[in-house]
């Protein structure tokens, strides 16, 4: 099956050939069916930099590459749908050499995800985004910082249009600043239709973690996070569902013990990519 001919089936469109992107606006709206999957393939890389108690280190290479899928569970009344995620393969090279991340957990991560109709994450598993601190240590905190789904504006919206996204992009703990204007850089036409969309991200948070220290007791440490990214996304334009998220840019990270800074962290450049997995769905439709 040709690529394009994959995501269509996948992402459930039949539109007939130009006619969604024949239409001077668009309501741009996060809407798949129940029922709906779509696996991905994530790569994410970066140089990483780190000093702690006023030591520089090496450069470090990090790297994140897996597979995982999202399935449409549930529909509510107020268009917002859940999602169940399967991580079904994620490896890390980072400051703990090389993890096998689904292997250490002991099989296949499963998460639940809440999205509303503009496609605003509004429920990790039973918490909201905004109460998960970034840890640039952490498989799953990198991959969700990998994969930052941009929301819909309000309005229809023509190609050229311009939004503010920051309100639905509190993706995660004590976000103090952040800016994010987004446009619509064009729709294509075919079967099927996308919207692609940009969006330059600049967001400031504060939080703290609670990590075991040498005796067993909990060591409360601070991170003052900075990102300065760009986004591009391809959504398909009749539900919202994701096809490729490109992003990159800096990660800075200021680390501090009890209040006191003890060190930091920059990833510099951070890259990811987030695609429709076509080895994985022809496999599966294979095997049917």
């Amino acid at each position: 099956m040709k690529r394009v001919g994959a995501i269509a089936w996948v992402l459930g469109l039949a539109l007939a050939a130009g006619v969604a992107g024949s239409a001077s606006s668009h309501k741009l709206r996060f809407c798949p069916e129940v029922g709906t999957w779509v696996p991905y393939e994530i790569a994410m890389s970066g140089t990483m930099t780190m000093s702690m108690m006023g030591q520089g280190g090496e450069p470090l290479e990090i790297t994140l590459n897996g597979r995982f899928e999202d399935k449409v569970v549930a529909k509510s009344d107020d268009g917002s749908r859940t999602l169940e995620r399967t991580v079904t393969a994620l490896a890390m090279t980072g400051m703990g050499g090389e993890r096998d991340v689904i292997a250490d957990n002991g099989g296949p991560i499963v998460q639940q995800l809440t999205r509303d109709a503009h496609g605003v994450l509004t429920l990790v598993g039973d918490h909201a985004p905004s109460e998960l601190a970034v840890n640039p240590q952490d498989a799953g905190s990198l991959m969700h910082l990998a994969f930052i789904q941009l929301p819909t504006p309000d309005a229809e919206v023509s190609e050229g249009a311009e939004w503010d996204s920051a309100g639905g992009l509190n993706v995660y703990a004590g976000i103090e600043e952040i800016r994010a204007p987004t446009k619509l850089t064009s729709v294509t036409t075919g079967n099927p239709a996308f919207a692609m969309t940009a969006c330059t991200l600049h967001v400031v948070s504060s939080a703290t973690l609670e990590q075991p220290g040498p005796d067993g007791q909990a060591m409360p440490i601070g991170l003052d996070v900075a990102q300065d990214t760009q986004i591009e996304q391809q959504a398909a334009l009749s539900n919202g569902l994701v096809a490729v998220s490109k992003q990159s840019g800096t990660v800075s990270v200021r680390i501090a013990f009890r209040g006191n800074p003890v060190g930091s962290a920059k990833i510099d450049p951070f890259e990811s990519t987030v695609s429709f997995d076509e080895e994985t769905w022809n496999s599966r439709k294979a095997g049917q």
